[in-house]
C-alpha cells in the first residue's frame, strides 16, 4: 500500500513539475520571441499595453502553481523517506531537488526579473508619446530584451525539476517491490 502511495504522489509532482516546464515553454518559444519582435519595430505601445494585459495572468498562475508544486514534490519526499527498508528510498532527495528547482523559479523571478524590468513595464503609461520607461531615459526596447534574457534561467530550473521527478518516477516504478506486485495482480 506504501508503495502504491508514493507512486501516486510522486505521479502529481511530476505531472505539476511538467505544466510548469511546459508553461517556462511555451514562454520561452512564443512569448519571448513575439515580445522581442514586437519591441524591435519600435511598437512601444502594443509593446507596453501586450506586456501589461500578459503579466498578471501569468503571475496569477504562478504564483498558485509554484508553491502548490513545491509541496507536492516535498510530499513525494516524505513518501519515499529513507526510513523505509526499501530500493526506493534513495529516491526521496531527487523529489528535494527537484522542490528546490521549482522554487528557484520563483526566487529568480523576484529577485532577477521584478525590479529591473517587470515593475518597469507594468507601470509604464503605453498612452505617453515618449516611451522612455527608466529614470535614465532607457528605451521600451531594452528593457524587454533584458526581460526575455532574464527569462530562459526560468525554463533551465522548469527543465531540471521536470526531469529529476521523471526520472525518480521511472526507476521507483522500475524497482523490484513494483515489479513484484503488478505479477501478483495477475
Amino acid at each position: 500500500m506504501a508503495l502504491k502511495a508514493s507512486i501516486a504522489v510522486g505521479t502529481v509532482a511530476t505531472l505539476l513539475n511538467g505544466v510548469i516546464c511546459g508553461s517556462m515553454f511555451w514562454i520561452s518559444t512564443v512569448t519571448v520571441p513575439t515580445l522581442m519582435d514586437i519591441a524591435s519595430r519600435q511598437e512601444d505601445r502594443l509593446t507596453l499595453t501586450l506586456f501589461q494585459a500578459w503579466w498578471p495572468k501569468g503571475r496569477r498562475v504562478m504564483t498558485r502553481l509554484i508553491p502548490i508544486t513545491v509541496v507536492a514534490n516535498l510530499a513525494a519526499s516524505a513518501c519515499y523517506r529513507p526510513d523505509r527498508q526499501s530500493r526506493i528510498s534513495c529516491n526521496w532527495m531527487n523529489w528535494i531537488g527537484s522542490a528546490m528547482y521549482v522554487a528557484s523559479i520563483g526566487l529568480w523571478t523576484v529577485v532577477k526579473m521584478i525590479e529591473g524590468t517587470v515593475t518597469t513595464l507594468t507601470e509604464a503609461d503605453p498612452e505617453k508619446e515618449e516611451h522612455e520607461v527608466t529614470d535614465d531615459d532607457e528605451e521600451v526596447s531594452h528593457v524587454v530584451e533584458r526581460f526575455c534574457q532574464l527569462h530562459h534561467p526560468r525554463l533551465a530550473f522548469a527543465a531540471g525539476a521536470f526531469g529529476l521527478s521523471l526520472y525518480t518516477i521511472v526507476a521507483s516504478l522500475l524497482t523490484d517491490e513494483w515489479l513484484d506486485l503488478v505479477s501478483k495482480k495477475r
